[in-house]
């Protein structure tokens, strides 16, 4: 077989009528040939365009402030309204990041959300050009439903923080996902991974893990601090996970990373005390619930509360479920 050009252009001179069509979008242009030759030419309404044409077509128009944005597991580009935490976007400028860090690292205009709509990118990179930010953030923003459990929450250590920051903005999206799905599931980053996101860093793998040890600190350290509230030891909650529940464990720890959010080992923390009345009733009964709430132990449903001014007593894990710390 030859080159392209040749399979295309040596075609017989007795070809009979053909349609070539382009599926150019939004519509397309049908050119009929005879013989080589261009005879006629129609036009039409919309041909279907590819998954990437379609999305990239949508958010031009709500005028996203991002290039476009892909789904973290299936890796196919989604809509602005199809956007989750974990969702990664890519931007002009070469950063991968997902919703959530975007909006931490002021990638997004405030208050952004999936279904705002802000000028489109060409504005927005006159905008930049003439030295001005692409929104004017003293203008009026559309009221957006707002969840605030969903907030990236910063590590204490700012030196920790930076680092994140840096490999975040400088790493590909499907290392970073790589990362965490390691972190998550063995407690380290695999050595295929280290090492391709040292190469996108351009250090030695050796010392990107020295770099991103007090990171993996500042992770647990926040951990442990939200599950240790409410006069319970953090670690404690963590072997009960391990044992009991690894899964609510794992879905908390690639939340934290994935949207900087802490909201899942309060989830943890919750019921792992919920549990108290089947994997430690003693202590439960020992608990000071507050001033005139009592426990009890009935045979058949283990351990029981009663509150006054409530009617009557209530299963252990009710109680915490309904009044115990949130």
């Amino acid at each position: 077989m030859g080159s392209p050009a040749e399979v295309y252009n040596n075609r017989p001179a007795s070809l009979p009528a053909s349609n070539v069509t382009s599926s150019n979008s939004p519509g397309y242009s049908r050119v009929v040939m005879h013989e080589g030759q261009v005879v006629s030419t129609q036009t039409g309404g919309p041909s279907i365009a590819s998954t990437g044409d379609t999305k990239a077509t949508q958010d031009a128009a709500v005028g996203t402030p991002y290039a476009h944005a892909v789904d973290a597991q299936t890796r196919c580009r989604i809509a602005p309204h199809e956007l989750k935490e974990d969702s990664i976007l890519y931007f002009p400028n070469g950063a991968e990041v997902t919703l959530a860090q975007a909006r931490a690292m002021n990638y997004l205009p405030p208050g952004w959300q999936p279904n705002s709509t802000y000028p489109n990118r060409a504005q927005a990179q006159s905008g930049q050009e003439n030295g001005k930010r692409f929104y004017d953030a003293s203008a009026e923003q559309p009221t957006q439903e707002t969840h605030p459990e969903l907030a990236a929450e910063a590590f204490e250590n700012n030196d920790a923080e930076q680092t994140l920051t840096t490999i975040v903005a400088n790493v590909a999206g499907i290392e970073q996902m790589n990362a965490v799905k390691e972190i998550v599931e063995n407690g380290e980053i695999g050595e295929r991974t280290l090492s391709a996101i040292a190469t996108q860093l351009q250090v030695e793998p050796s010392k990107l893990q020295e770099h991103f040890a007090p990171v993996m600190q500042a992770f647990k350290a926040q951990a442990l601090a939200v599950m240790s509230q409410d006069g319970v030891d953090g670690s404690e909650v963590v072997a009960w996970a391990q044992q009991h529940n690894p899964d609510l464990l794992n879905r908390a720890m690639h939340q934290q990373a994935t949207t900087r959010s802490t909201a899942g080992y309060a989830e943890l923390r919750g019921s792992f005390l919920a549990s108290l009345g089947e994997t430690n009733p003693q202590r439960a009964l020992q608990a000071d619930l507050g001033p005139g709430i009592t426990t009890f132990v009935d045979p058949k449903q283990g351990v029981m509360v009663r509150i006054p001014g409530y009617g009557d007593a209530m299963t252990w894990r009710s109680c915490i479920k309904a009044f115990g710390p949130k």
